[in-house]
């Protein structure tokens, strides 16, 4: 697994867990890059907010694409679907 690999895996599970955050609440330089990436995959969005003074994108997963995400990291494997 990359290291993009690796960090786009832990902000779904970090998004999971939490729900909404921004990037400059996470250790991760750069981490908009991997946000953008995880945009382009389908599996989060964004709303602009404020934290403080400040403004912000708050990045999520919506219930819609929760499925997407969790198979993402693995969680919920297709594979084992029975039909």
């Amino acid at each position: 697994m990359t290291k993009s690999e690796a960090q786009k895996k832990r902000l779904v599970k970090l998004m999971l867990d939490v729900g909404e955050i921004t990037a400059c609440q996470i250790p991760i330089s750069n981490a908009n890059r991997v946000f953008c990436e995880l945009e382009k995959m389908g599996i989060s969005t964004f709303r602009k907010g404020k934290l403080g003074d400040s403004h912000v994108r708050w990045r999520y997963i919506p219930e819609n694409k929760r499925e997407k995400a969790l198979t993402y990291i693995g969680i919920v494997s297709t594979d084992n679907v029975q039909g």
